[in-house]
């Protein structure tokens, strides 16, 4: 319940840190059920296979910075 309630109330969810098993894992899911924006720092793109599935799906924006996500909402 918590992550759809993280989920809803965000516009967007920015991953800085997670883990494979991370409970991160979840509200992302949810964002990316709810239509939200889902960016992920680009060093986790590379150690996450769950993130990198939904990266190549376009359910993921890889940034590097502020500007990026700004320029996104």
């Amino acid at each position: 319940v918590r992550d759809r309630v993280i989920a809803r109330l965000a516009l967007a969810t920015v991953l800085v840190e997670a883990d494979e098993k991370s409970g991160t894992r979840y509200v992302v899911e949810e964002c990316i059920r709810q239509g939200k924006v889902v960016f992920a720092r680009s060093g986790l793109l590379e150690r996450l296979t769950w993130l990198r599935r939904a990266a190549a799906r376009g359910e993921v924006v890889e940034w590097d910075g502020p500007k990026e996500i700004l320029g996104r909402l």
